[in-house]
């Protein structure tokens, strides 16, 4: 993105500035899905499934899910459904 900028003939006077990149040992790697999943206490493909659902913009699922009236899952394969059906 910053190269799309730069190259951007209305940006020609701003001034930009690298941003180094730092790498990040094995060690001090987090997986901040997990995390999130952890905290939430769902496992990971559960958090995953909800985050798609809360995403999708489809605010009927979302209250259903977020009632309880639906399970994320339930939720999940409605929404992959919905989607299936709009690519045929």
């Amino acid at each position: 993105m910053m190269i799309a900028r730069q190259n951007n003939e209305n940006n020609k006077n701003e001034q930009f500035s690298q941003i180094s990149s730092t790498t990040v040992d094995s060690k001090n790697k987090i997986d901040v899905r997990a995390k999130l999943a952890e905290t939430a206490g769902v496992s990971t493909d559960t958090y995953s499934k909800g985050k798609k659902i809360l995403d999708s913009g489809n605010e009927k699922l979302k209250q259903e899910v977020l009632s309880g009236e639906k399970s994320i899952n339930a939720g999940y394969k409605e929404l992959a459904l919905c989607i299936l059906k709009l690519l045929h």
